[in-house]
């Protein structure tokens, strides 16, 4: 900010050697305040960004953390399968002899029992 006033005075001396109006100069200034102006709403506007950088920072952190915990539930799942095996009997085959048994063996005692009453 001081370099700018510096600026400004050092300027508005030159300027008033180049005989400028004064309608010149009131132009000048407002320009200069609306310059000011427009800095001081970009330095907050830098502030907010700022902020804003903070919370997603945070933000990304937690998500890293709640994926690293998911991974390793993950992991622990495997584990946890790879130990689980089925028992003997829930074997697929197991339980296919036993349809094709509860259907068969009804179906040979009946045939044996219609030829036994003809």
């Amino acid at each position: 900010m001081k370099k700018l006033l510096l600026i400004v005075l050092l300027s508005c001396s030159f300027l008033n050697s180049q005989e400028l109006s004064d309608e010149d100069m009131i132009k000048l200034a407002t320009a200069i305040k609306n310059q000011k102006e427009l800095i001081t709403a970009y330095e907050v506007q830098v502030i907010n960004y700022k902020e804003k950088v903070v919370a997603d920072s945070v933000t990304i952190n937690s998500q890293d953390s709640l994926i690293q915990d998911l991974e390793s539930q993950v992991e622990n799942y495997k584990k946890y399968a790879k130990e689980i095996k089925p028992s003997w009997y829930e074997n697929k085959w197991l339980y296919f002899g036993y349809g094709i048994a509860a259907v068969t063996i009804p179906t040979y005692f009946g045939i044996k029992i219609v030829d036994l009453t003809n």
